[in-house]
C-alpha cells in the first residue's frame, strides 16, 4: 500500500492533524485489497475533516469540564466567606437650627457622650435679652388683664375690653414661645449615647442655618451588613446564626441575622442581609470589614 503525504510527519504544527489523517486513510485503505493514491483535493478534505473533528472534540471536552466546574461551584458556594462590614446603629450629622457664632464645642473626636449632655453652645446674648425682654412683656399684659377682670366685676369695664386684653395675653403668650425656642436652639444637646466621629466646625466660628457641625454615632450596638446571593433564600431565615471574622482584630465573632432585603439585585441577583454581633466587644469599631461564614442547615 503507498500513501502520499505532501509533507512528512512530525514538519509544520499540525501533529494532531497528522495523527487523524493516517487513522483515516488507514481506515479507508483497510476496506480496500488494492494501495491507494490520494491526489492533492482528497487530502484537503481530509485535512478539513480533521480539523473539524478536532475543534468537536475540544468543545465536547470543554463543556464537559465547565459542567462539572458549575456543579462544584454550586455545591460549595453556599460555604463560601463573604465580604461584611461593621455599621453603627445609628449615625448622625447634627447642623445648626440658627445662624450665628459658635461659642464653645464641649466634646472632641472619639469622645463618649450620653443622652442629653450639650455638645455645641452658640452666643445667644441677643436671644437671651429678647426672652427676657418677651417675658416682661407677657407679666404686664397678663396683670393688666387681671385687673379688667376685676373692674368686669363691678361693671366699670364693659366685655369687649375683657376680650381684647385676653387676646393680648395670648399674643404675649406666643411671642415668649417662640423666643424661647430660639434660645433652645443656642445649644446642640445629644440625641443619644454614642461617639463623636468628626467636629466639623470649630468654636467662634459664624455659620448659617442648616450647615453641618458634627458627626456622631451611637455603637453601643454594631451592625453588620452584607450581601449575599439570592440562592440563599431557600434557607437564609430570621434569626440564622454564622459567624464574623474581623480583619483588624483577627478574632472571630458570633452574629445573628436581623433583617432580610426587600428586594433581590437583578444584575447581581443578590440580597442585602442586617445581622448583629451577639455580646459586648469595646475592640470592635464601625467602619471595620471582614468575613462572615454560614453553615448550611442540614450539612456538617
Amino acid at each position: 500500500m503507498v500513501v502520499s503525504w505532501p509533507r512528512q510527519p512530525g514538519q509544520g504544527t499540525d501533529t494532531s492533524v497528522d495523527i487523524l489523517y493516517y487513522c483515516t486513510v488507514a481506515l479507508v485503505t483497510t476496506r480496500q485489497d488494492r494501495p491507494i493514491n490520494l491526489d492533492l483535493n482528497m487530502r484537503t478534505v481530509v485535512r478539513q475533516l480533521s480539523r473539524y473533528l478536532v475543534l468537536f472534540a475540544a468543545l465536547v471536552y470543554g463543556g464537559y469540564a465547565a459542567s462539572e466546574d458549575a456543579k462544584t461551584d454550586s455545591s460549595t458556594d453556599r460555604l463560601k466567606p463573604i465580604r461584611a462590614l461593621l455599621t453603627p446603629l445609628v449615625e448622625s450629622t447634627l447642623s445648626s437650627q440658627i445662624a450665628g457664632r459658635i461659642e464653645k464645642i464641649n466634646v472632641r473626636n472619639g469622645e463618649r457622650f450620653t443622652q442629653g449632655d450639650q455638645l455645641i453652645e452658640f452666643d445667644c446674648t441677643i436671644q437671651k435679652a429678647q426672652l427676657q425682654k418677651a417675658r416682661s412683656e407677657l407679666l404686664a399684659i397678663r396683670k393688666r388683664h387681671e385687673a379688667n377682670l376685676k373692674l368686669q366685676e363691678f361693671k366699670s369695664i364693659g366685655d369687649l375690653e375683657v376680650a381684647i386684653s385676653a387676646a393680648e395675653v395670648e399674643k404675649a403668650r406666643a411671642e415668649y414661645a417662640l423666643v424661647k425656642a430660639q434660645v433652645d436652639m443656642c445649644t446642640i444637646d445629644a440625641p443619644f449615647n454614642g461617639r463623636v466621629v468628626k467636629r466639623i466646625a470649630r468654636p467662634y466660628e459664624s455659620v448659617n442655618q442648616g450647615e453641618a457641625l458634627i458627626e456622631i454615632l451611637d455603637d453601643s450596638k454594631l451592625k453588620v451588613e452584607l450581601y449575599v446571593p439570592s440562592r440563599w433564600l431557600s434557607w437564609l431565615k430570621q434569626d440564622t446564626e454564622f459567624t464574623v471574622h474581623i480583619d483588624e482584630t483577627g478574632q472571630t465573632y458570633p452574629a445573628r441575622m436581623t433583617a432580610l432585603g426587600a428586594r433581590v439585585d437583578a444584575v447581581s441577583q443578590s440580597i442585602e442581609i442586617t445581622a448583629v454581633i451577639s455580646g459586648t466587644h469595646p475592640e470592635l469599631l464601625a467602619g471595620m470589614s471582614g468575613e462572615a461564614r454560614f453553615q448550611v442547615p442540614g450539612q456538617p
